[in-house]
């Protein structure tokens, strides 16, 4: 049987195929617009009060547990009341909430680059999680899971349609991460004065959580303030230096350097700042004036990037 011959594809179809791969896009993007805004008024409705947010939860996993997996009805009645107890439990429903709010905030920023509209409810959430972590109790655990993996997201179906394209923390217990990722690098590109408070409240709260954990295990407040608190406090004089006090965040550097002879950072410390110091004595860019980090300024991080 001869072959069927070439049909090579002319210039004019080539633009037509791409005009309409580009509307599709256009179109797919549309639809997971439209889909994160209708799960968001649902979620926002629910957090009106614990008794909308537990019948959401209650709505989601007879979705995902019983009717998508085509269990009868008496099952479903069975397990909720068998766990109605638990799951009415005010703990349990306050880190529901959170994890709503951290959904929300997420499906925002998914669809657009521009955080400032959700600043305050991302700093909302570092309250929470600061403040009411030890409230919930055995319940807390659930701010350690990916919001993605919650039966609100996957009853909406959100992970198929939630796209981040930027670097993005999908816990809402990670409070680290949300500091390293989201909070600082927003603050040092458009806030460079609020930068230092903020440290100032992570290092509070990361201290209160090791002195919290270490009342069974006085090993984790020790390792605390031997590893973790020294090296905050020095990603802290980085950005002290990046917003202009250089005699002060070079101060603070010595003092860690002096007082953590043994940190196993130790000779990263040293070396980074040796090598910055000899840059500014060479003529190199040191004074954050002006402007911030990254963006159009142009100015160097001094140091090693916080996190690395």
């Amino acid at each position: 049987m001869p072959s069927a011959p070439p049909r090579p594809l002319k210039d004019e179809d080539t633009a037509k195929i791409l005009e309409q791969l580009q509307k599709l896009k256009e179109e797919s993007k549309e639809i997971r617009k439209e889909t994160g805004q209708s799960a968001i008024e649902k979620f926002k409705a629910a957090l009106a009060s614990d008794d909308k947010v537990y019948d959401l939860f209650l709505d989601s996993m007879k979705l995902l547990e019983f009717d998508e997996a085509d269990r009868r009805a008496s099952d479903w009645r069975e397990w909720r009341q068998r766990n109605a107890q638990n799951l009415r439990d005010k703990d349990h429903l306050l880190a529901r909430r959170v994890q709503l709010q951290w959904l929300i905030i997420t499906i925002v920023a998914s669809e657009s680059d521009d955080l400032e509209k959700v600043m305050p409810q991302i700093q909302g959430v570092i309250d929470a999680v600061s403040t009411k972590t030890e409230d919930m109790g055995r319940h807390a655990g659930i701010l350690r899971d990916s919001v993605m993996d919650s039966p609100f997201a996957r009853a909406y179906k959100l992970r198929q349609q939630v796209r981040l394209s930027k670097e993005w923390v999908l816990e809402p217990g990670d409070l680290g991460g949300i500091y390293d990722k989201i909070m600082l690098p927003y603050l040092r590109e458009n806030k460079p004065t609020a930068v230092l408070s903020a440290w100032d409240k992570r290092i509070a709260t990361e201290s209160k959580f090791a002195e919290d954990r270490s009342e069974n295990d006085p090993r984790i407040l020790a390792r605390f303030k031997e590893n973790t608190l020294p090296r905050l406090r020095w990603e802290r004089a980085q950005d002290r230096f990046l917003v202009g006090d250089q005699i002060g965040a070079s101060q603070d550097m010595l003092a860690l350097i002096k007082e953590n002879m043994t940190h196993p950072e130790i000779d990263s410390w040293i070396q980074a700042m040796s090598e910055r110091l000899v840059e500014g004595a060479n003529g190199g860019s040191g004074t954050a004036t002006g402007g911030t980090n990254g963006g159009s300024s142009g100015l160097p991080y001094p140091f090693d990037k916080p996190g690395n």
